[in-house]
């Protein structure tokens, strides 16, 4: 699999204008202040993914049969009561449909023949019935296939979309609606809130950082023995309009996070460390960087940089770690226990909304 996230020339050319997909990247552009996109050209299919409190809202694609397809999540349903009237107006108004094959819904989910149409395909009643008998997350995916995407689509689905994902946030819903289980666990999701935050607030090319990529992942990361060492963004530091480091950023929002003994402060720093250790992954990161930023140029998105691939070849790795709501206070408090040699608090820190963001940063110099 390829290491790089920036995407093939045929789905950049469909974001364009009078391409399929234009209006979604004209969607985004109104909405800059909460909808972030990115680029996952590493993945199978090559997609483009547009987020909403760092949850996808779409995932863009083209199919084998040179189609445009738009996949969705309706797991962010869960915790909304009128979950059945979004998703009659997902299935009837805009064509979305289950991407879980017949046999295994049959199979795994006992939906009985009655609710599949001549062709095999889920009605909607079928399809109600399979998110109440426990449709597992994997199997949750909707998706719709055309030749071009017209702004009301855009913004009805939205509409949509928004309604499900907030309330998939929103900790004081505790009834799992599909289920129909009054005292579900809600799990509060504060972390992904506060990447997305930080992602669209830092977009600096001239003294800051400016952050070109969220929720990464290492192609063959398990192969490769690097799956537990990824970052939660990246981005490039800039000093006086130039490129000074390659940054990997890893976000603590929690106490738990601070302290969990696979993922804690002290540990994540020990895998950022052996990530970066590899010669060959960190020549692709700068590659990919490159690529991703002269793509977002393209677009005209995200005010990009212009880069030369000169210009950031070279340039050291600095690992960051921002610290929001209680991370802060947990490593104020105990900070005696997160010293590590290397590692130090920047001046970095700021207030932001009604959350402070404090950096803890070291410089890597990759020879």
């Amino acid at each position: 699999m390829r290491d790089c996230r920036a995407i093939p020339e045929n789905l950049l050319n469909e974001l364009k204008d009078n391409g399929g997909f234009s209006e979604f990247l004209k969607f985004v552009k109104k909405h800059e202040d909460k909808l972030a996109i990115c680029f996952r050209g590493n993945s199978s299919p090559k997609y483009v993914g547009i987020y909403y409190k760092n949850h996808y809202v779409w995932k863009l694609s083209i199919t084998q049969n040179k189609e445009l397809k738009v996949t969705i999540s309706f797991n962010h349903a869960r915790y909304t009561e009128e979950w059945r009237e979004i998703l009659k107006s997902l299935y009837d108004n805009y064509n979305f449909r289950i991407v879980c094959p017949s046999d295994k819904l049959k199979d795994s989910y006992d939906i009985s023949d009655n609710f599949f149409t001549e062709d095999n395909k889920l009605k909607l009643e079928g399809l109600i019935k399979a998110f109440e008998k426990g449709l597992k997350c994997q199997d949750g995916y909707l998706t719709v296939t055309q030749k071009k995407y017209n702004y009301d689509f855009v913004e009805g689905t939205f509409e949509l979309l928004e309604k499900i994902i907030d309330d998939h946030f929103n900790t004081e819903l505790t009834k799992d609606e599909f289920k129909n289980n009054p005292n579900a666990i809600h799990p509060e999701k504060l972390e992904k809130k506060r990447q997305h935050e930080i992602f669209l607030k830092n977009q600096n090319s001239n003294n800051g950082l400016f952050i070109y990529d969220l929720e990464f992942t290492q192609p063959n990361a398990k192969k490769i023995g690097l799956e537990k060492n990824q970052p939660d963004m990246l981005a490039i530091r800039f000093e006086n309009n130039k490129p000074k480091t390659l940054v990997l950023i890893e976000v603590k929002s929690t106490h738990t996070a601070m302290n969990d003994k696979k993922s804690g402060l002290k540990e994540h720093i020990s895998k950022m460390e052996e990530y970066i250790g590899s010669n060959e992954i960190i020549k692709n990161r700068k590659e990919e960087a490159f690529k991703i930023i002269k793509q977002y140029n393209n677009l005209n998105l995200r005010s990009a940089p212009v880069l030369d691939f000169e210009s950031i070849k070279d340039i050291p790795i600095e690992i960051a770690f921002i610290l929001t709501d209680k991370a802060i206070d947990e490593y104020e408090k105990n900070k005696s226990l997160y010293k590590t040699d290397g590692f130090e608090e920047t001046n970095d820190s700021y207030e932001e909304a009604d959350y402070k963001v404090k950096y803890i940063s070291n410089i890597k110099s990759i020879t």
